[in-house]
């Protein structure tokens, strides 16, 4: 029965186990004590760095033991025991070895030591990683039932020890050689060729008839691994699944395994299991298969085929130039390699698997991606891409016209999370390798973006003159190009678009193009306003309009005011002067005579003058007759008038009246007489007598 016991607590991975010993398990008892680091996790880690794959190739026996009686014990253990040495002990080392791996040592060992009374099986490190590799490992089924059986086990049961590190002590009862029972490899060791075909051979014995029946075998497999305390049989493991035949028959085992891999590196143990109880034997070594990669490196202007073949064997290489055999037999080769060149190496008698050919890159090539248009501000990604063998190293550059800027990037992939117009330009990688440089095409990346800013100027810079030509330019940084509009502020700040070009030409400019410009710069990304420029038009004063106030007749001894204006740019100087005189009466925009007299009368000129030019105006001014003789005037005027108009009444009441008197008298027709002169005469006294007194009021 087996117990466990750590620190006074089972390890809930540790189980009870009963092993029932072969009937025969009478012969010489062997204390054996296994010494391991604490265990704490259901799986093995992963070798630690410094810690070597098991390779289960034991030291030489005796190696480290000195001349003396036969060994009572055993030391079995990786490479924490190379340096043990005991007259009583023979040392074991196993460089990376287990606990499982070392316990399916001790049945060979014991036949070979048969005076060994104790086992001691070490496993660990003196490296600090390694130790807690070792304490992170697997003990649940270090030791199997059916190889404890073989060994003909007793029992077994786990102490903790004052260190830390848990104690196995196992009883064993062996039988020193097993008569009839062997398994003999032919060869030991094979070095193969990755992708070729291996066969490693065998023969196997066993007593029949044993304990008394018919002992026959009922299964046999070949295998390189445990799982739950049994061997995996490799026509089942998924890493052989088609490569792998058993072509085993009657004594001979013979495993076939195709289009070799270097993970099929191992050691390949043959297990037959007969029909007996306890009739189970697979010997504890095996074939150790060695499974070559080759590969050609290089260095300066040598090539090297490298593989794990044993020098010792001294093996013959066949080397190939672009597909051809050259000359050579040695594991190296001198060239001066180029692009266009690729070269591979071969075992003599492997022709058929060379190495994988070595080559400088090819033409790289590049691509954007996305492939569609890109827009500012968007992610962006250049990708470079050749073959080549080995791998080629890449490095990114951006053309900056004739010239090329440092390298942007040493990785195939060159990545613009937010591109900017400035990533606008040309692009190339190159690929490089030990055997040669290439550099791609270029290629393009056009960056699309709304437009910036727009910027306004105007030609001439200088002052504008009336009549002048004035260009006004808008531009703007856009891709795709911008389209442009010319917009003119009023006095109410209403628009009015001027042109739709990026340039406004006025042949001829005018007072009235004075204001305020801009420009508006648009493509299918969005658009953008400029400031406003300001256009000042200079030019000569326009003819000035004169006022005067008083605007009535002006009487003697009043005050008279005179007022010039005229539109200019600059602003008008003002000058008066009357007629027949040269020098000027005054100056600036009003000109004022306090106390008009008769010398006064006469012809006023105003004068507008600045830097471009000067216009004039003339005005006449003269004195009244006054205010009474106006009113006289007029009701003399009115007078006559009035008596007029009494007269013709008068006149026509005279003939209506008369016209009556001759209808009541009622005379023959033939008697009547037109007799008229009486009344003309009256008229004409009359009229004589309105004449005379209008002459006489001429008169007075």
């Amino acid at each position: 029965m087996l117990t466990a016991a750590l620190c006074g607590t089972p390890p809930s991975h540790v189980q009870a186990m009963q092993f029932i010993p072969s009937p025969a398990a009478t012969d010489t008892q062997v204390q054996t004590s296994v010494l391991v680091g604490a265990c704490s996790h259901q799986h093995a880690p992963s070798p630690q760095p410094g810690c070597k794959p098991f390779s289960a190739r034991p030291a030489s026996p005796d190696s480290a033991r000195t001349p003396g009686p036969p060994p009572s014990s055993l030391v079995i253990g990786d490479s924490i025991v190379r340096n043990i040495r005991s007259k009583t002990a023979a040392t074991y080392c196993f460089p990376g070895g287990r606990v499982l791996d070392l316990v399916e040592k001790i049945p060979c060992l014991l036949m070979k030591h048969p005076h060994a009374r104790n086992v001691i099986i070490h496993v660990g490190t003196n490296d600090t990683a390694c130790q807690q590799s070792e304490r992170r490992g697997i003990f649940q089924h270090m030791v199997p039932p059916s190889l404890l059986t073989e060994m003909r086990g007793a029992a077994m049961s786990l102490t903790a020890a004052a260190s830390g590190l848990v104690v196995f002590l196992l009883s064993v009862s062996v039988v020193q050689g097993q008569d009839g029972w062997g398994v003999t490899y032919s060869p030991t060791e094979i070095c193969a060729v990755k992708g070729s075909t291996v066969e490693i051979r065998c023969s196997y014995t066993f007593p029949s008839p044993w304990r008394g029946s018919v002992n026959t075998v009922e299964k046999t497999f070949w295998f390189t691994k445990w799982r739950d305390g049994e061997p995996v049989d490799l026509t089942t493991d998924s890493e052989y699944a088609g490569r792998v035949e058993d072509l085993g028959e009657k004594n001979i085992c013979t495993l076939r395994i195709r289009n070799l891999t270097e993970s099929d590196s191992a050691e390949y143990k043959f297990r037959f299991e007969t029909n007996q109880a306890g009739g189970k034997y697979g010997g504890s070594t095996g074939v150790t298969l060695s499974v070559s990669n080759l590969q050609v490196t290089s260095d300066t202007n040598w090539l090297f085929c490298q593989s794990s073949y044993p020098q010792s064997s001294n093996p013959s290489y066949i080397w190939y130039k672009n597909g051809q055999i050259i000359q050579g037999e040695t594991s190296r080769y001198t060239s001066n390699p180029n692009n266009a060149d690729s070269y591979s190496c071969a075992l003599k008698g492997y022709e058929d698997f060379p190495s994988p050919a070595v080559y400088g890159p090819k033409l790289p090539s590049v691509s954007v991606s996305p492939s569609a248009e890109i827009e500012e501000g968007s992610s962006v990604t250049l990708t470079c891409s050749t073959d080549a063998n080995p791998a080629a190293n890449y490095i990114w550059y951006k053309k900056n016209g004739n010239q090329k800027l440092p390298p942007l990037t040493k990785e195939p992939k060159l990545f613009f999370s937010s591109i900017q117009s400035s990533d606008s330009g040309q692009y190339f990688c190159a690929a490089e390798n030990e055997l040669g440089k290439r550099t791609s095409e270029m290629i393009s990346v056009d960056v699309k973006f709304a437009p910036k800013l727009p910027s306004v100027s105007v030609s001439p810079s200088a002052e504008i003159e009336e009549g002048s030509s004035v260009t006004l330019t808008c531009s703007s940084d856009a891709n795709p190009a911008a389209n442009y509009t010319w917009y003119k502020k009023n006095q109410n700040a209403h628009l009015s678009s001027v042109n739709e070009a990026p340039f406004v030409v006025l042949s001829s400019i005018q007072s009235s193009d004075s204001g305020q410009y801009y420009c508006t710069a648009e493509n299918k990304l969005g658009s953008r306003r400029s400031e406003s420029i300001f256009i000042d038009v200079t030019y000569a004063p326009k003819l000035p309009s004169v006022s005067v106030s008083p605007s009535a007749e002006i009487e003697e001894g009043s005050s008279v005011t005179l007022t010039c204006s005229s539109d200019a740019n600059p602003a008008a100087n003002y000058t008066w002067y009357k007629e027949d005189e040269d020098s000027p009466k005054a100056s600036g925009q009003i000109f004022t005579i306090t106390d008009f007299r008769a010398e006064h009368s006469g012809s006023y000129s105003c004068g507008a003058q600045n830097k471009l030019g000067r216009s004039n105006s003339n005005l006449h001014l003269s004195v009244g007759t006054g205010s009474s003789t106006m009113i006289v005037n007029i009701i003399r005027t009115t007078l006559g008038v009035l008596i007029l108009i009494l007269v013709f009444l008068l006149s026509l009441w005279m003939r209506k009246k008369k016209a009556l008197r001759s209808t009541t008298e009622a005379p023959e027709p033939e008697e009547i007489e037109l007799d008229s002169d009486p009344e003309y005469e009256n008229d004409s006294d009359t009229a004589a007598q309105t004449e005379d007194t209008e002459e006489q009021e001429d008169l007075v």
